[in-house]
């Protein structure tokens, strides 16, 4: 269930002038992830590691997938939800699902109430082990919510351009909705409105980087039965663009807030 490393690459060109591409043409997660080809995860890794270095030293304001940004750009859904957490618990407490070195903890750090704080990230082992070198509280690493189990409890669940990465993103959202948490938000997230998701081999610009993977086109009515239990409170578009698969099916990078019905 951890995040793929494979989300750096994707995420970083999307503001290319070569769009990102989505091959729906095979049937199977399993034959795109045959197809995939030129990806090297140590390379990113190390990337986004010395983006990081540059944002905790107050060189850049802050990074997104080991790309740095020198002005301040918030994500107003995503800090009005943790602001709403603060207000009803006095305190912070995010468990961050795929959530690299602390990406979104770095982009908002200056818009954060001064309230006490935990921030866990689950990543792979690379991000995990970089990430306790080089980053300093209120972030924490592990590599599974188990494993994590000595930061909590949390507040929040961050799914921030994550899912449709991991070959099962259902049983990973139901993992974050089951950790205790009373909010989850999920953010920068492509859906459509088709009844199951849609497997595809997501292609990066060569002048970029040579790389392509597996990524899901998720179901918009399999996210509403996921989510059912919660209330979704707010929708959000992503800072991507509406896009268009190779068979012409259309969908969106969406966001939503949701509160667990009984809290």
């Amino acid at each position: 269930m951890e995040p793929s490393l494979r989300s750096r690459v994707a995420r970083r060109v999307l503001g290319s002038p070569e769009p990102l591409t989505f091959d729906d043409s095979f049937g199977t997660w399993e034959e795109c992830s045959h197809h995939a080809a030129g990806y090297d995860a140590i390379a990113i890794v190390e990337r986004v590691g010395a983006a990081t270095r540059e944002v905790i030293d107050g060189r850049a304001a802050f990074e997104r997938d080991g790309v740095l940004f020198f002005e301040p750009e918030f994500r107003w859904p995503v800090a009005y939800a943790l602001a709403a957490s603060t207000a009803r618990h006095g305190e912070i407490r995010v468990l961050d699902l795929g959530g690299s070195l602390g990406s979104v903890f770095w982009q908002h750090r200056d818009v954060l109430p001064p309230v006490p704080m935990t921030w866990t990230v689950i990543e792979q082992d690379a991000f995990v082990e970089l990430g306790r070198a080089i980053a300093t509280p209120p972030l924490t690493f592990a590599t599974s919510i188990d494993q994590a189990a000595e930061f909590g409890p949390w507040h929040v669940g961050l799914l921030s351009s994550v899912l449709q990465y991991l070959p099962d993103p259902w049983q990973a959202l139901a993992n974050v909705l089951s950790s205790g948490v009373d909010m989850v938000v999920i953010d920068r997230t492509p859906i459509y409105s088709g009844a199951q998701d849609l497997p595809t081999l997501q292609r990066v610009p060569e002048h970029i980087y040579p790389a392509s993977y597996p990524a899901w086109i998720l179901s918009e009515p399999q996210l509403e039965e996921a989510m059912r239990g919660w209330r979704i409170v707010a929708r959000f578009p992503g800072i991507e663009p509406p896009m268009r698969t190779k068979r012409g099916i259309n969908f969106t990078w969406s966001g939503l807030i949701a509160i667990r019905s009984d809290s």
